[in-house]
């Protein structure tokens, strides 16, 4: 499906012809006769997301483009009107200027082999700069190819014919990445919003001419993401890494290969899974001391193997730490249940013994009258029944005052008990916290005997 040279073969010859990542200029000379009276119709075949704008010079200017403008020094209403009224002998200049956009994440190639020799003109930043523009804030883009069939991809970026089947990416959260890589390492042109995913072939094909310049940049931007600090000026890319030591070295970037698969899967591993921060701190440590006699971007498969090893020393370091963290938190939370339950439990030992004191009481006020005034009628005298009253009020009183003093106490240890829970909300998630502090099922339990 070539609209292109399906347009250009309605015209007997063109005077030159460019193309960009965002434009396409086309220069045609020809008489009044050899311009098609279906022009319009030609110039709306192209995608509805790239502008065509055609100008027609023949002394007097006319122009129109695919979005219904038209504009002309000559009175029409419309460009089939002026087409109709063309002298076929008048000599015409033709500009046909293509604006290129992007929707639903593609992008158009109308000439492949144009578009390949105006990329390749440009220094290795400006390139760089042209991907980081037209992918910014996206997850993916797919070029659409016009007049080839040629077809290869990465985890973002896809080139395929236009009329070829869909293809899904598969780095679904490339834009969360970049964010993660920025936030871990500080590369000084933060302009260019690119990661080495966006340059690592999935399908990649024989004589692809993407392959040396992707497998540039793929292994430039795991260092600048691996590293501390990178920047490129002035064409020279220059990184740091610093930790046991500091480590810096400097590339001409159109000249220096920087060709190493070793940078791509450390930066692919650091950014993957786990915590990236964690992994990247030893990463540069284990690399500072590797590189003391050779170069960053010359680092082997022994490197990475020693990174790997490092970080399982770490984690099995932390898991210990976790383990003790749990073990004590644990114990505490027993602790904690145990004085509520002690708590209770004393309040339970305060009425028993309140119960005691007053059976003892009845007791002995009966065995007295019973004993010295044995033809008394009645055991409870109107003395004994108001000491028994007063008696009584002191015991409510004390019963209310410990209910009080233990409601407090129970109060004071549940302030600590969700002090401690919160104190750990940036060590431990949600689900560590569940399981260590079992729900507060423990805590609930011995609580629940007070009420």
């Amino acid at each position: 499906m070539d609209i292109l040279n399906e347009f250009i073969f309605n015209f007997p010859s063109i005077t030159s012809y460019f193309e960009s990542h965002g434009i396409v200029i086309i220069e045609i000379s020809c008489g009044g006769s050899d311009i098609p009276s279906n022009l319009h119709e030609l110039i709306d075949s192209f995608p509805k997301r790239d502008l065509v704008k055609i100008e027609l010079d023949n002394g007097d200017l006319t122009s129109f483009d695919n979005n219904g403008s038209f504009s002309s020094n000559v009175e029409f209403e419309s460009i089939e009107a002026y087409l109709d009224n063309i002298d076929p002998t008048d000599e015409f200049k033709i500009i046909v200027t293509i604006e290129k956009g992007i929707d639903d994440y593609k992008f158009s190639i109308y000439n492949f082999e144009s578009f390949l020799s105006n990329l390749s003109s440009k220094s290795s930043l400006e390139i760089l700069s042209i991907f980081s523009e037209i992918l910014k804030d996206k997850t993916h883009l797919i070029f659409e190819l016009y007049d080839s069939d040629f077809f290869i991809y990465t985890r973002s970026l896809i080139f395929k014919a236009a009329d070829a089947s869909e293809i899904t990416p598969t780095e679904s959260n490339r834009l969360e990445k970049i964010k993660s890589c920025k936030e871990n390492s500080n590369f000084k042109n933060s302009n260019i919003d690119l990661i080495p995913d966006d340059f690592h072939f999935l399908a990649n094909y024989g004589n692809n001419p993407f392959c040396s310049m992707f497998q540039k940049f793929k292994c430039m931007l795991s260092l600048v993401y691996i590293s501390n600090s990178s920047s490129i000026d002035n064409n020279e890319f220059s990184v740091q890494i610093f930790d046991q030591r500091l480590h810096e070295d400097k590339y001409q970037l159109d000249k220096d290969a920087i060709e190493n698969d070793e940078l791509f899967k450390i930066y692919d591993w650091v950014y993957t899974d786990g915590n990236p921060t964690d992994k990247v701190i030893i990463a540069r440590n284990v690399m500072s001391l590797h590189c003391k006699y050779s170069k960053i971007k010359d680092i082997d498969a022994k490197t990475f193997d020693s990174i790997k090893s490092n970080f399982s020393i770490y984690q099995r370091k932390d898991v210990e730490k976790y383990i003790d963290l749990k073990n004590k938190l644990t114990d505490y939370i027993i602790e904690e249940s145990n004085k509520v339950s002690n708590t209770v439990l004393d309040l339970f030992g305060r009425l028993k013994n309140n119960v005691f004191i007053f059976l003892t009481y009845f007791l002995t006020l009966f065995l007295t009258n019973s004993i010295f005034d044995p033809s008394s009628e009645t055991v409870f005298t109107q003395d004994a029944i108001f000491l028994t009253q007063i008696a009584l009020l002191i015991s409510f009183a004390y019963l209310i005052v410990s209910w009080v003093e233990v409601k407090y106490k129970v109060s004071e240890i549940e302030r600590g008990y969700e002090s401690l829970k919160k104190n750990y909300d940036n060590l431990l998630d949600s689900e560590d916290k569940k399981q260590i502090f079992s729900n507060d099922n423990k805590f609930k339990k011995s609580k629940w005997r007070l009420y």
